[in-house]
């Protein structure tokens, strides 16, 4: 058993980090871009973070522990383990209500005139997941659909055959609150694809279902609360987060879900979920509201294309 998932260390929730010993280096579940660079949300449109309603309905920004990608007006693609967490008191089930998901922003701190809100409807995980490192990749169907000419927020195509060893891919996600202050912001690193020879060395038991990505010296790589991030090559959507040795062991890559892999589940549970129903909260009454059919019916999917 390759440990246990990245379970996301954020800004003011204070949460134990899930770790075990594999020879020499811890597992954990929590990767955060370490180094990097500064980007946009322009530049990585579909990135989301994942809050607990809890806290952010309190506090905006306070809860968040996770990624995930946009891939259609409804749908983001994430990590299974976001959801199956121990340490979040997440069973698996029945954890649409507990979480919201924000869209369009850099910022992790404040809103801006294009941030989206959204609580969730349902989550679905591959059926295969069992808090084990495989599968690790889950489907979140947002309660309100994506504006397609929205500015801050565009699709990810999803890649059908997996990246080629040696290219250099984009991974993304927030960074640390350093000693001054400064906010969370959004941060960029490339790394390479390695090797499934390669990425055994580190990782005996993985399989082909999963890839994994990084610099054999010290480089930029995800750590402490990016866990069901993007993984993009070639301006597709590669990987999701899932797993690596501890940020003290920059030498030894990190492990992203291969989304070529999933492909025709990720389609199936699209294509079932029923988009021309869905439920909202009225700001002004608090009711709960559904039938949309026009609007939800006339949406286009990428994924059907």
């Amino acid at each position: 058993m390759l440990g246990l998932f990245i379970v996301s260390i954020v800004f003011q929730i204070v949460f134990s980090a899930y770790s075990i010993v594999e020879g020499n280096a811890k597992i954990l579940k929590t990767p955060k871009i370490v180094g990097g660079y500064g980007i946009n949300i322009v530049d990585a449109p579909y990135q989301v973070w994942i809050a607990l309603r809890s806290r952010h309905e309190t506090y905006y920004g306070d809860g968040r522990f996770c990624g995930g990608s946009v891939i259609s007006q409804r749908a983001i693609l994430s990590a299974a383990h976001c959801f199956y967490n121990v340490a979040l008191n997440f069973p698996g089930e029945n954890v649409s209500s507990l979480i919201v998901i924000v869209a369009g922003s850099a910022s992790v701190r404040e809103p801006d005139k294009y941030t989206k809100e959204y609580r969730v409807q349902e989550v679905i995980i591959h059926p295969a997941f069992n808090n084990i490192s495989d599968n690790d990749i889950a489907l979140a169907f947002l309660m309100g659909f994506i504006p397609w000419n929205w500015p801050q927020i565009k699709a990810v195509p999803l890649a059908e055959r997996p990246p080629s060893v040696g290219e250099i891919c984009l991974t993304s996600g927030w960074g640390y609150v350093n000693e001054m202050g400064t906010p969370f912001v959004l941060r960029q690193a490339s790394v390479p694809i390695l090797s499934i020879e390669r990425c055994r060395l580190a990782y005996p038991e993985m399989p082909t279902s999963q890839l994994c990505a990084g610099y054999s010296g010290a480089g930029s790589r995800p750590c402490y609360g990016d866990s069901g991030g993007p993984l993009i090559c070639s301006n597709q959507l590669s990987g999701i987060v899932s797993y690596g040795k501890s940020c003290e062991a920059p030498k030894i890559p990190v492990v992203y879900t291969n989304v070529s892999y999933y492909i025709d589940w990720i389609r199936q549970v699209n294509s079932s979920f029923d988009y021309s129903l869905y439920s909202y909260t009225d700001a002004s009454t608090g009711l709960i509201n559904c039938n949309f059919e026009i609007i939800c019916l006339t949406t286009l999917l990428i994924l059907l294309e």
